[in-house]
C-alpha cells in the first residue's frame, strides 16, 4: 500500500470507531459529530476521486 493511501485510510479511523460504537456499544452521536462524520467521508471520496481520475489519465 501506498504511503498516500494509507494516510487517506487512517483519517477514516475515528470515523469508523465512532460508527462500530454506535453499533456496538449503543452510543448515540449527536447532529455535530455526524456533519464531521460527513465532512470526513466527504473529503476523503473527493482526494480519493481525484487520485484515480489522475492516474486513469496517465494510462
Amino acid at each position: 500500500m501506498r504511503a498516500g493511501h494509507a494516510a487517506l485510510l487512517s483519517t477514516l479511523e475515528p470515523l469508523l470507531a465512532a460508527v462500530w460504537a454506535a453499533i456496538v456499544l449503543g452510543e448515540r452521536l449527536e447532529p455535530l459529530q455526524a456533519l464531521g462524520g460527513a465532512m470526513v467521508l466527504g473529503a476523503a471520496g473527493l482526494i480519493f476521486g481525484t487520485r484515480l481520475r489522475a492516474a486513469a489519465g496517465r494510462r
